[in-house]
């Protein structure tokens, strides 16, 4: 069973990567913002996909960059290399970069075709909402139990601080999990949970 835990854990590499690049630092999780533009540079790479659009406000264009997962979960969730291109117009959803810098961390990405692209999920919101209907308390989670302890894991790159330490604990009737001494928030189904990183 750990094992498989281990496994959905490291799903979530590319996040990982995001956190010691401290999200925090640069973008702002309660400030959504929605941008429309051309893009002008795509960089499809690791360790972060990157999109870089010409946005125009009040007569005046403005360089944006969008701050993407890495390629294997920007895959997962349908986006190759070749689905934005230069020239084209996105509409990007995400949270804003703190302090007025003209970034977005993509939340989801809609082309001028239509075609809706999220990191998220269908429902193509925060994963907190996104998995509200899905999450179920702690109590009844077959996995609570299982993963009270210290993990410790490591990525397929190299990282500072790498292997990185997670814990779980328990905080009254709830598991807390705690990454690199950061809590994080842990949405638990049945036989899963997801971590956002």
């Amino acid at each position: 069973m750990k094992k498989v835990i281990a496994l959905s854990i490291l799903l979530f590499s590319c996040a990982i990567a995001q956190a010691h690049h401290s999200f925090s630092a640069e973008f702002d999780s309660e400030k959504l913002v929605t941008v429309t533009g051309v893009v002008t540079e795509v960089r499809f790479r690791n360790p972060h996909v990157q999109y870089f659009l010409d946005v125009e406000t009040d007569g005046e264009i403005k360089r944006w960059v969008v701050a993407g997962q890495n390629m294997v979960v920007m895959r997962r969730s349908g986006m190759t290399s070749d689905t934005v291109n230069i020239g084209d117009q996105v509409t990007v959803n995400g949270y804003a970069g703190r302090n007025g810098a003209l970034r977005v961390y993509l939340d989801s990405l809609e082309t001028s075709g239509g075609t809706r692209y999220s990191m998220y999920g269908d429902a193509g919101a925060r994963p907190d909402v996104a998995l509200a209907a899905e999450t179920v308390s702690d109590s009844d989670s077959r996995l609570v139990s299982e993963l009270i302890g210290d993990w410790a894991f490591d990525v397929d790159k190299e990282l500072p601080g790498a292997p990185l330490h997670l814990q779980f604990m328990r905080d009254g009737d709830n598991l807390r999990a705690i990454l690199d001494g950061e809590v994080i928030e842990v949405n638990f189904g049945r036989d899963s949970f997801i971590m956002v990183l």
